[in-house]
């Protein structure tokens, strides 16, 4: 995997390229969902493996109105779901 940074005009950020994905890592995305990328195993509140898909990246909701819980649908895009962290407390 490369890690070179790409330059992101829009938020002046550093990206990490998609080519060739070696390590898994969640990325999370602007008002969207967390896109899961490698074998990170899921499991639920008791435990239980949860069976994700292989070889191929999946998404989990974060806005909590997805039918497909805890996987995403979508359904943030028409909901206008605000990722947008405010301050935390001490």
């Amino acid at each position: 995997m490369t890690d070179t940074p790409i330059n992101d005009s829009k938020t002046n950020a550093a990206k990490t390229s998609d080519a060739n994905i070696d390590v898994p890592r969640i990325t999370v995305r602007p008002n969207g969902s967390l896109r899961i990328d490698g074998e990170i195993p899921l499991f639920d509140h008791e435990g239980n493996a949860l069976e994700i898909p292989t070889g191929k990246p999946y998404a989990l909701c974060r806005c909590g109105a997805s039918s497909r819980k805890p996987f995403c649908d979508g359904s943030h895009k028409t909901i206008e779901f605000d990722s947008t962290i405010g301050p935390i407390d001490p």
